[in-house]
C-alpha cells in the first residue's frame, strides 16, 4: 500500500477542516442572539480548552510542558487567540455570515504579502500578484456595492486577518516542539482568559437565561469548531506551506454562503456573487506554482 506524502496528508486534513470551519460564522451569529460577541469567543475558547485538556489526559501527554518554546507560543497565542478573534468577533456582529466568510479570505493575501514578499519564509510566483489584485477587486465590489458606503464590520473582519500569517508562522515553529493538542489547550485557556477579562470590561454580562439560550451554539463553537477543526488546521500546516493551506481553506466560502441562506435566511446579494468570483479566482492563482520569481 502506497504511503501518502506529508503534503497530501495535509490536503486531506484541510478538506475536513473546511467542512467544519465553514459553519463558524453561522454558529457564532446564532450565539450572538443571546450573548455579546467577545463573551461568545471567550466562552467558546475556554470550552475548547476543556476539550483539549480531556484529550491530553486521555492520551497521557501532559509531560510536554518541559518542551514548550515560550516565546513563539506566547506570540502565536497573542496574535491569533487574542488579537485576531477580538477584532473578528467585533466585526461579525456588524456584518453578515457570508461577508465574514468572504473577507476572511484576506488571510491568504496577507499570508502572501507577509510570509512570501516581506520575510521570504515561503516562495512566491508571478500568478500570485494577479491573484492578489483579483482579491482586492472582489473585496471592493462587496465593500462598496455601487456606492461609497463603508460597513465597519467588514473592515474589522479584514483587519483581523492581518494577525493570522505571523501567528501561524510562530505556531508552525511551536508544533516542532509540542503537539497541536497541547498548543491548542494553552491557546484556548490563555486567550480565553484574556478575552473574558476584556469582555467583562466592555460588554454586558450574560445572564443564566442568555447562557442557556446559546448553550448549544457555544458547545458547537468551543468543542467542534474551535476544538476539532483547529487541530485539523494545525496538523495540516505542519505538513504543508501556510499560504497553500489558507488558499485551500478559502473554498469554505461557498459552503458558508449556501448554509447561511438556509439557516440564517441570508440571501446572497448580486454584489456578493460578483465579488466572490474574483476573490475565488485570486485564490486559484495564489495556488499556482509554475513561475519562480
Amino acid at each position: 500500500m502506497k504511503t501518502l506524502s506529508r503534503e497530501r496528508q495535509g490536503e486531506i486534513l484541510i478538506f475536513f477542516e473546511i467542512l467544519i470551519w465553514s459553519f463558524f460564522p453561522i454558529v457564532s451569529k446564532l450565539a450572538f442572539l443571546e450573548i455579546e460577541p467577545i463573551f461568545t469567543v471567550a466562552i467558546s475558547s475556554l470550552l475548547a480548552g476543556v476539550f483539549f485538556s480531556l484529550v491530553l489526559t486521555f492520551r497521557k501527554q501532559w509531560h510536554q510542558f518541559v518542551n514548550i518554546p515560550w516565546k513563539e507560543t506566547l506570540l502565536a497565542i497573542f496574535l491569533i487567540g487574542v488579537c485576531l478573534y477580538f477584532f473578528l468577533f467585533l466585526g461579525m456582529k456588524m456584518t453578515t455570515a457570508g461577508n465574514t466568510a468572504m473577507f476572511g479570505q484576506f488571510e491568504i493575501l496577507f499570508s502572501f504579502l507577509l510570509l512570501s514578499v516581506f520575510i521570504k519564509h515561503e516562495k512566491w510566483y508571478w500568478p500570485h500578484v494577479l491573484g492578489a489584485i483579483l482579491m482586492l477587486l472582489g473585496a471592493l465590489v462587496v465593500l462598496f456595492p455601487g456606492e461609497f458606503r463603508v460597513n465597519y464590520g467588514d473592515l474589522l473582519v479584514i483587519f483581523s486577518m492581518g494577525f493570522a500569517p505571523l501567528g501561524n508562522f510562530y505556531a508552525q515553529k511551536v508544533l516542532k516542539k509540542i503537539s497541536s493538542v497541547y498548543f491548542m489547550m494553552m491557546r484556548s485557556f490563555l486567550a480565553g482568559g484574556v478575552l473574558f477579562c476584556l469582555a467583562g470590561l466592555f460588554e454586558v454580562w450574560p445572564t443564566i437565561d442568555n447562557l442557556e439560550g446559546s448553550f448549544v451554539f457555544l458547545i458547537l463553537n468551543g468543542v467542534v469548531i474551535f476544538g476539532l477543526s483547529k487541530v485539523l488546521w494545525l496538523e495540516s500546516i505542519s505538513r504543508m506551506p501556510i499560504t497553500k493551506a489558507t488558499s485551500l481553506n478559502s473554498f469554505g466560502v461557498l459552503i458558508t454562503l449556501v448554509f447561511a441562506y438556509f439557516i440564517l435566511n441570508e440571501v446572497p446579494t448580486v454584489w456578493q456573487v460578483c465579488g466572490v468570483v474574483p476573490i475565488l479566482g485570486g485564490v486559484v492563482l495564489l495556488l499556482k506554482e509554475d513561475e519562480t520569481v
